[in-house]
């Protein structure tokens, strides 16, 4: 809704039926940055198959400040076999390590909390970003935009950029 803070993360898998999964542990600490959220998603994206059923988690947390704690329900969604669940408080604009523990196995993610929405599209000839201020819902003119590690340019007076796409942004 407008004025509410978007949350982008990944999905979690929880179990083989996440019907039956009601509540989980949150714990969120805050990141100092968006280098240590890369490096933090490069190490959960790493970690190997066997850490998903395992207490094992790839960030370490104990030298990071901790936003929140607590019990969630959990959201049925789609026939039951998936599901959300909303943090018990607002998080502030950044960076954050979410751990989910249920049936004593810990599970990581990495959050952004932004007041910015964007959206891209790549075709083998032109790419297009349309960028949106969430605390306005109004389109964000001047926003500089990076793909693939390259700028692209600026977005203009409604929000848009359409651009050549990079060679890096297409499949071999």
């Amino acid at each position: 809704t407008p004025g509410e803070r978007a949350a982008i993360g990944r999905r979690i898998d929880l179990e083989e039926n996440a019907a039956r999964v009601k509540k989980v542990d949150v714990v969120v600490h805050r990141l100092p940055g968006l280098t240590a959220a890369v490096a933090a998603w490069r190490r959960v994206e790493a970690a190997p198959d066997w850490t998903v059923r395992s207490g094992t988690t790839p960030v370490k947390t104990a030298a990071l400040p901790e936003m929140m704690e607590g019990s969630v329900r959990v959201n049925q969604v789609e026939e039951g076999w998936q599901g959300w669940f909303r943090l018990p408080a607002r998080l502030r604009t950044g960076w954050y390590v979410v751990t989910v523990t249920h049936a004593g196995i810990a599970r990581q993610t990495v959050l952004q909390v932004t007041d910015v929405a964007a959206y891209s599209t790549v075709t083998s000839t032109r790419s297009l970003v349309w960028v949106n201020d969430l605390k306005t819902n109004r389109a964000l003119s001047g926003a500089r935009v990076t793909m693939a590690g390259k700028g692209l340019g600026t977005t203009n007076r409604d929000g848009l950029l359409v651009a050549r796409t990079q060679g890096a942004l297409l499949a071999d």
